[in-house]
């Protein structure tokens, strides 16, 4: 049986092993304590803590951190307490890292049974936790304010653009970090785990929060004369270098959890304090959008998006989105306001030129952030719903627009459909910000009707994903009768063709030919539309209709009778076309014309003429008469003088001149006489003249007006049923305020009309 051992004799052994470990340590050396004195050192201290006569376990724990206590005093903090800035900070790390060797040979090796048995049964900290109290304790507590003076200065070097030693500030930092120990006396251990653990608690208090507060200083010195001195976008760029230095800097040596409170400390001084004197200096964002400074605006959105500027209800973004809603408004009204001086056409293109150009900034430099996009929203509402004077003659955004869509569409410059396509797309999203999109619709139907109708290069796949775009805007609803005219064509075609079927080519006789000869016939072309889907057309009541035209429709309403039993057809003469032939007239230009006054006979051509339906009816009656007056005219035709002029106008005033009038003038006036142009030469066989139905007239827009306040009328009234219907009892001014009218028709109006009710009835 072996011999208990003494406190006094084993410890002097397990002393002597100490002293040894730390001359190795402290020497430099790079070889490890002796394998056979490392177990003679481990029996020694097993056997004073297990033998029955003369436990030591409790003195051999005590001397363990005494041990360290002694190392540290006498030869740690002496060495580093003589040295100065850089030179302590490198002893310091030096020191440590002979700490925490020791720590593994004494914890591990020496006193591992402690921490096996003895820790954990008396929920004692374990020997390592020991080692680290004793180091803060005795080293690091009586020079951590110097360290962290030295550390914030070599900081303070780096960020003057100096360079630092990295390696020294991350072992400095881990120290922090591994110094903060808590304390846990009540908690019991479990599997091991000792009752203190390591946190951030020294880190976070005795170097992060002044760490903080330096940042804090040392930026907003730097913004404070950066922000005098510097333009808007080389401060931007100034900035953004401090913040990506700030996280490199995180990244090298701070600790992880820093980068939110440092990112934040440097955010607030460089932007959010000096924030509205920034962007509203002359180089600021105003500057930026007018000289579309993509890069700038996008750093800037960088910038100023960041997460510590948004906090309740501020937003770092909201005061760049006010100048941007500002200055969009500014450029909008300067486009408008010299609307006067372009055509109307003209008008809706710079403002889409306005609204592409802005719209490009929100979704390529500000990400379409909501911000911005409720900004260029209420920016465009504001200047696409004014009042507009077009050549000193009042318009509303909703007629301009539907004129800007046909003229696109009827693509007269011939561009190519992925142009008009993109074209369309921009329109419709401006046409979103249209507070009075009844207007537009109702416009839109007339030029798409006489487009549908009227002309030649109509591309039916183009009106179709223009109604569709609209649709995905505005709902079914608002494009029923829009897509029910296109559908309308479509099956007018079919019908035309079954009708073709049985007169080939449509052509039907009116005269069968003499001796042989070819009948007499005429080729038609009938369009039936649904009444219900169409703008409301008007022809003169008692038109005179030419016999021959009177045969055509006759054979066609009884086809249409016997095909379709419960439908009734009403002609509308006003939105039809006609090619007629003249006869005798050469085709040549001014050069024949002047040849035929100075008697040289050219050679005679047959003209096709396309004219409307009516223009073709006055041109037949001088078949047979030389001369008619306007009034002549008016009579046989059964038409209001004042109606016939705007027909006359384009056969007698225009380029094309069929006919001659007497006495010469600019105008059409009572009395007039006319004659047909025998002098006429065209230069082609095939003339068109301009259809008067093509071009909107001011009765076409009174009509418009009219016709949508009364729509709007019964919409309201239909609404105000729903909501009784709903309520059963209200207060007048109740009704007035309430949400639901407004909620239900979606328009601005609502509360106008319900004003406007209560007044009249008011009056009564």
């Amino acid at each position: 049986m072996e011999e208990p051992i003494g406190l006094e004799e084993g410890w002097k052994d397990t002393h002597d092993s100490i002293k040894k470990i730390i001359k190795i340590i402290e020497g430099g050396s790079t070889k490890d304590f002796p394998v056979e004195e490392s177990s003679n050192a481990y029996t020694i201290v097993y056997r004073m803590c297990t033998q029955k006569n003369g436990n030591h376990t409790d003195e051999m724990y005590e001397r363990y951190s005494a041990s360290f206590k002694e190392y540290l005093v006498e030869s740690v903090l002496p060495a580093v307490q003589k040295l100065e800035g850089i030179e302590m900070l490198k002893e310091l790390v030096q020191r440590w890292k002979n700490q925490r060797q020791m720590m593994r040979y004494l914890s591990n090796i020496f006193f591992k049974y402690l921490d096996r048995y003895h820790v954990i049964r008396h929920n004692l900290d374990s020997t390592r936790i020991v080692a680290l109290k004793c180091f803060k304790a005795h080293v690091f507590d009586p020079i951590k304010a110097r360290v962290l003076d030295a550390v914030l200065e070599l900081i303070h070097t780096e960020r003057e653009a100096e360079t630092a030693d990295h390696r020294l500030l991350k072992a400095i930092i881990s120290i922090f970090c591994e110094m903060g120990l808590s304390d846990k006396q009540d908690a019991p251990a479990q599997d091991g785990v000792v009752t203190s653990e390591i946190t951030l608690s020294c880190y976070q208090d005795d170097f992060e929060k002044e760490f903080i507060e330096q940042t804090h200083k040392y930026y907003a010195r730097k913004a404070s004369s950066l922000s005098e001195e510097e333009s808007f976008p080389n401060y931007m760029i100034k900035a953004e270098t401090f913040l990506q230095n700030e996280m490199e800097r995180v990244k090298n040596y701070l600790h992880d959890s820093s980068e939110t409170k440092l990112l934040e400390a440097a955010e607030h001084e460089l932007l959010e304090v000096h924030q509205e004197r920034l962007i509203n200096k002359d180089t600021g964002v105003i500057a930026l959008l007018a000289n579309h400074a993509t890069e700038d605006m996008c750093r800037m959105f960088r910038l100023f998006s960041v997460k510590s500027l948004q906090k309740g209800q501020q937003d770092g973004l909201q005061p760049i989105g006010d100048l941007m809603c500002k200055y969009v408004i500014e450029e909008g009204n300067g486009v408008v306001d010299t609307s006067h001086e372009e055509e109307s056409v003209n008008l809706i293109e710079r403002l889409l030129a306005k609204y592409n150009n802005f719209a490009g900034i929100v979704k390529d430099c500000f990400e379409s952030h909501l911000v911005f996009q409720k900004a260029l929203k209420l920016a465009f509402e504001t200047v696409v719903n004014r009042d507009v004077t077009v050549k000193g003659k009042p318009k509303t955004s909703a007629e301009l627009m539907a004129d800007y869509c046909d003229r696109v569409l009827k693509n007269a410059q011939k561009v190519d459909e992925e142009e008009i396509n993109k074209t369309l797309e921009s329109t419709v999203q401006l046409f979103n910000h249209l507070q009075e999109k009844d207007y537009f619709a109702d416009f839109y139907r007339i030029q798409l009707a006489k487009r549908l109708l009227m002309s030649n290069n109509m591309r039916e796949h183009l009106e179709s994903e223009t109604i569709l775009k609209l649709k995905m805007q505005c709902g079914s609803q608002f494009t029923a009768k829009m897509a029910g005219m296109v559908q309308d064509l479509s099956t007018s075609k079919d019908f035309q063709q079954n009708f073709e079927g049985e007169y080939p080519d449509g052509k039907i006789v009116l005269e069968e030919g003499r001796d042989g000869g070819k009948p007499t016939t005429i080729a038609i072309s009938v369009q039936v539309l649904t009444h219900g889907y169409w703008p409301t057309y008007t022809s003169p009541e008692d038109l005179a209709i030419p016999p021959e035209i009177a045969r055509c429709m006759e054979v066609f309403t009884e086809y249409y009778s016997n095909k379709q039993t419960h439908r009734k057809l009403r002609w509308v003469h006003t939105m039809g076309k006609n090619t007629i032939e003249m006869h005798g007239f050469t085709i040549g230009g001014a050069k024949k014309a002047k040849e035929r006054k100075e008697g040289k006979k050219g050679k005679e051509s047959k003209i096709h003429l396309t004219v409307s339906t009516i223009q073709a009816f006055l041109l037949l009656m001088f078949n047979n008469n030389e001369r008619l007056s306007l009034e002549d005219i008016a009579s046989a035709l059964g038409m209001d003088p004042k109606e016939l002029r705007k027909y006359m106008k384009s056969l007698t005033l225009q380029k094309e001149k069929i006919l001659l009038k007497e006495p010469e003038g600019k105008e059409i006036n009572p009395g007039d006489v006319f004659r047909v142009n025998y002098d006429y030469s065209p230069l082609k066989n095939r003339v068109s003249i301009p259809l008067v139905v093509m071009q909107t007239d001011e009765k076409q827009v009174q009509d418009v007006h009219e016709n949508v306040q009364q729509d709007r009328k019964l919409a309201i009234e239909a609404c105000i049923v729903r909501v009784m219907k709903a309520r059963v009892t209200m207060q007048h001014l109740s009704l007035i305020h309430i949400s639901e009218p407004t909620r239900l028709l979606s328009i601005s109006y609502a509360v106008f009309c319900l004003k406007k009710k209560k007044k009249k009835k008011n009056k009564k």
